[in-house]
């Protein structure tokens, strides 16, 4: 049986596509699936055959002919307005493989089916914001609020509430939980276990799935260390920022050194199955020596995963205020560019792999939810101000967290929803591919508008490229800001 399938793609504003088939040698097949996608199938046989074609949640279309041969046709196509792409159908009994469709036309939706094989999201992350903080650092700019009482029971409820409204739109049981602030270390447990109780009953965790909270050095107790165990929690984010008193008093933090390395001790006894560090450098007053010393002191308790930040000066912020007033100088770029590069050298040399421009971690260790975000797949974000994305759409939930509880439980805590037209998607997922240091990003489908750019960028010595996949040099990733402006063109 010879079998060749010929795709072209249009946009309409439906949400679904015909189907029409006839008993011919040329049958016209269309196959309907949840996207706003109009897809006409021409298929050719050199035999008579029956069509039947049905793909109500699944990525194959399933052929067969009169002696019951069936063959599961899969399809990986990016189609421009007028192209018109030819597909190979192997002939097996059954290839059940993932379809991708990604369509651009007159600045509509890009469409991406196939890593969400469920027809919602599928083993995606969900990412909830604790707002509550007993202080609110000068340079934070998350939606946070510093009440003298956190109330407790009322925020989880309306947490529960929004889950019970959105749970269902992943689709599926999570891959990840991240419970991010905030502080989530004040969430106290037996909360904290009431929204975990209603997680697992809808959406679901995946086995194995990783369950990962912030927490800040001041709540880092044996008990509560070992109640998170006990709920479940596998991974423990310590924010502790710098190891130095002159310099977490300059980061506006609360905690000092010593109290720093008695959280990390804990965590580090607690039998988890991972933990990270997060540390920050170019802060007011930091030399390289001073950022040197304190990974230095981080490497001793030999953390699985380390987080390395760059101190951004975000504009609302009340360092922004200081540094515009002159009453806080940081470091200049340059020094800044030293401290990135002392970090991966040190580390390095201490067996963690540099995956992505902000993290290392030994073998095993790499963040899965994080990942997730590099790689553009959707997620589910719950709480106030928390993002959610299911592309081609952007959604955000109010910020204030006295408005989100209100309108969480009256069924509409979401403040905005963004759809992305396929040059930013494009965009975003080759900015964020690039953050992966170790795979890089694929170009294609959009190597036309990539391509010259990043082909440049490899002949400054910025870019690494092989094919249409481009990874971040080590002089790229000094200048990495320059190179996605050069790619943006």
């Amino acid at each position: 049986m010879s079998v060749s399938v010929s795709v072209s793609v249009s946009v309409s504003d439906s949400d679904s596509v015909s189907v029409s088939v006839s008993d011919s040698d040329s049958v016209s097949v269309s196959v309907s699936v949840s996207v706003s996608v109009s897809v006409s199938v021409s298929v050719s046989v050199s035999v008579s055959v029956s069509v039947s074609v049905s793909v109500p949640d699944s990525d194959s279309v399933s052929v067969s002919d009169s002696d019951s041969v069936s063959v599961s046709v899969s399809v990986s196509v990016s189609v421009s307005d007028s192209d018109s792409v030819p597909v190979p159908v192997p002939d097996s009994d059954s290839v059940p493989v993932p379809v991708s469709v990604s369509v651009a036309r007159l600045g509509a939706v890009a469409v991406v089916v196939g890593a969400w094989q469920d027809g919602g999201m599928g083993a995606g992350g969900v990412y909830v914001h604790f707002p509550y903080c007993a202080h609110h650092c000068a340079y934070c700019d998350f939606a946070v609020a510093t009440p003298r009482r956190v109330p407790q029971g009322a925020f989880t409820e309306a947490l529960v509430a929004e889950l019970v409204l959105r749970g269902g739109a992943l689709g599926g049981a999570a891959r990840t939980l991240y419970i991010g602030g905030g502080t989530p270390s004040l969430w106290e447990p037996a909360e904290l276990g009431r929204f975990l109780e209603a997680f697992r009953r809808s959406p679901g965790l995946e086995p194995g799935a990783e369950l990962t909270l912030e927490a800040n050095p001041a709540e880092v107790t044996a008990e509560r260390v070992a109640a998170w165990r006990a709920l479940g929690i596998n991974r423990v984010s310590v924010g502790v920022q710098a190891l130095d008193d002159r310099l977490l008093r300059a980061a506006d933090r609360l905690h000092d050194a010593e109290r720093a390395e008695r959280a990390l001790e804990l965590i580090a006894g607690a039998g988890l199955v991972s933990w990270s560090l997060d540390l920050i450098f170019g802060l007011a007053g930091q030399s390289v020596a001073d950022w040197e010393a304190t990974l230095d002191r981080a490497l001793a308790f030999a953390p699985p995963h380390i987080s390395a930040y760059a101190l951004t000066v975000e504009p609302r912020t009340m360092l922004a205020r200081q540094v515009r007033d002159g009453r806080v100088r940081l470091p200049g770029d340059e020094t800044q560019v030293r401290m990135l590069f002392s970090a991966r050298e040190r580390l390095r040399a201490a067996g963690y792999v540099h995956y992505e421009v902000s993290s290392y971690a030994l073998p095993g260790h790499r963040a899965v939810h994080n990942a997730g975000y590099w790689e553009m797949r959707p997620y589910l974000g719950l709480g106030p101000g928390a993002h959610g994305f299911a592309p081609p759409e952007r959604r955000v939930n109010v910020r204030r967290p006295r408005l989100y509880i209100e309108r969480a439980l009256a069924g509409d805590p979401v403040e905005s929803v963004e759809r992305l037209d396929p040059e930013t998607l494009a965009f975003e997922r080759v900015m964020t591919g690039l953050r992966d240091l170790e795979r890089g990003v694929e170009l294609a489908p959009d190597t036309e508008r990539f391509l010259p750019s990043a082909e440049a960028e490899a002949r400054a010595g910025r870019l690494r490229l092989e094919g249409t996949r481009a990874w971040l040099t080590d002089e790229g990733l000094r200048l990495m800001d320059s190179v996605l402006l050069k790619l943006l063109g």
